[in-house]
């Protein structure tokens, strides 16, 4: 069993030393230009943890040109040792613009190749396996 972990819980998750197979840290909020935070080193020392990520677009064709979100998994991968990396199956930008938010994607055969290829791509770039999540979607 995993949780992820949340800034306002950093004092209790360092006290407590809870019993879980792992933490889930946030790619997004980990890692600030090249280098990884404080609290998530903190945590590292007590956890095993995994990488999470929110913006990597694994439903676009520009997932791989993300260069700012590979860049900060994998300084994840080096520098605390995550187990994984997981993310959805979700549009959240294209080359130029940034939804913020996870879009779902049309279920097509082509898609699964795409997002395949995309998870592929990352996963030989950090060398980590990557756990793939749809988000709630009535599409």
């Amino acid at each position: 069993m995993g949780i992820s972990y949340r800034p306002q819980f950093l004092r209790s998750l360092l006290d407590l030393r809870l019993e879980v197979d792992h933490l889930e840290v946030l790619v997004e909020h980990s890692s600030y230009g090249g280098c990884i935070s404080g609290q998530v080193k903190l945590l590292a020392e007590r956890y095993p943890l995994v990488a999470h990520g929110v913006n990597q677009s694994f439903g676009t064709e520009h997932c791989r040109t993300r260069k700012a979100a590979v860049a900060a998994t994998s300084c994840l991968a080096r520098e605390v040792g995550v187990r994984w990396i997981g993310d959805h199956i979700a549009a959240t930008a294209d080359a130029v613009t940034n939804a913020r938010q996870l879009l779902p994607v049309p279920r097509t055969e082509q898609l699964v190749r795409r997002i395949a290829t995309n998870a592929r791509a990352l996963g030989r770039i950090t060398g980590l396996p990557v756990v793939l999540e749809y988000i709630a979607s009535s599409i």
